[in-house]
């Protein structure tokens, strides 16, 4: 077929030969039913891996991974999924899965299904069936840049966590979740409750209890103490939860050093997560692909579009609004007020003479 271009699931720029790349396995869902659009980003396909990061082969693929522990993580959920035949190779493959770029290969070139289970409206019924996994690619510039700004966004629901707050609250996932045992020890004493007739050894029982709830409570976990996105990554909100719990089981056994690297890979992930919901993107497959097109001035138009339209909506928002500036920065003092003068090309014009500033400036230090 000859070599093209990516596309980046994001931006939707072409991707072209040596571009530095993020990837991600995805997996179709069995019946999406929604004709006119989805709720949530995960309505037409679901990640069901951490991010691979590579340079474009200019054949639709990765070359070049980085060493990461996900990389033979992802391998082993991989042979796991074809022995217990929750996955299957189609009839055209081309290669044998011995290795993650193989594996990766066939899963983009649509030779790797995926069992699944599904809800059928037609007979009203549970029914298995298997769903084809695929890739999707980002400019890795494209997501780190939307990562910092997502960082410095006042709006980001991760405002009050820094990065170091980031990293213990992955570190905690990996951490050994005794939360179920907990659990189980609470289903067993109110099992004993039921059938203790002595009021004594009752009041003793739910002492117990009592003790058990708030030793599970206390426990870091990060799916009871966490943001819904944070938290969606090991829950049925992401992806298939059964492919991350597993991976986040063989996380937790690695040495240190490799935890250290799988707690990256946890964060990156959740802010790839929040740049697709933020940015009203949908897991899928992109268009473009077999096309060598490069063309950049419709992208340009895009561009200058989609400032239009927030350049309008900043003014509408601000103008002739009394600013207070919450945070010291250049010449404006914290708890001072300021007037909007003007807005035109992503800059805010304040009135007497002062300094101008960005919509994210605007957006970080002042509030109405």
């Amino acid at each position: 077929m000859g070599c093209w271009n990516g596309t980046c699931a994001i931006s939707n720029l072409p991707i072209k030969h040596g571009d530095k790349i993020k990837l991600v396995v995805i997996q179709n869902n069995q019946n999406p039913g929604h004709a006119s659009g989805f709720c949530y980003e995960t309505g037409m396909a679901k990640p069901v891996s951490f991010i691979f990061e590579g340079e474009y082969n200019d054949y639709g693929m990765i070359e070049n991974i980085q060493d990461n522990p996900v990389n033979d993580i992802f391998v082993d959920y991989f042979n796991e999924g074809l022995k217990s035949d929750s996955l299957t190779i189609g009839s055209r493959a081309d290669c044998e899965p011995d290795s993650l770029i193989n594996i990766l290969e066939l899963i983009e070139r649509e030779q790797i299904l995926s069992k699944n289970t599904y809800w059928d409206e037609e007979t009203q019924r549970m029914q298995n069936g298997f769903s084809e996994l695929g890739i999707i690619m980002f400019h890795a510039s494209i997501v780190d840049k939307i990562t910092e700004t997502l960082y410095n966004d006042s709006g980001y629901w991760l405002k009050d966590y820094t990065p170091e707050n980031l990293k213990k609250m992955a570190i905690q996932v990996l951490q050994k979740d005794k939360k179920h045992d907990f659990m189980m020890l609470i289903r067993s004493l109110n099992d004993e409750l039921k059938e203790e007739t002595d009021p004594g050894e009752k009041i003793l029982i739910e002492k117990e209890i009592e003790e058990a709830y708030e030793k599970m409570f206390k426990i870091k976990d990060l799916r009871e103490n966490y943001e819904n996105k944070f938290r969606s990554l090991v829950t049925n909100e992401i992806g298939n939860p059964i492919v991350f719990e597993g991976m986040l089981r063989s996380m937790r056994v690695l040495p240190k050093e490799q935890k250290i690297k799988c707690t990256q890979s946890l964060i990156d992930m959740l802010n790839l997560m929040e740049s697709m919901s933020s940015l009203r993107k949908h897991w899928g497959p992109c268009s473009g692909k077999g096309s060598q097109s490069d063309d950049y001035s419709p992208y340009g138009a895009l561009i200058e579009g989609m400032n239009d339209i927030m350049t309008k909506s900043f003014f509408e928002r601000y103008d002739d609004e009394e600013l207070e500036c919450i945070k010291s920065f250049k010449t404006f003092s914290e708890g001072q007020s300021y007037v909007v003068k003007n807005i035109s090309d992503n800059e805010i014009i304040f009135k007497d003479n002062l300094p101008s500033v960005t919509f994210s400036e605007i957006e970080n230090n002042f509030e109405l």
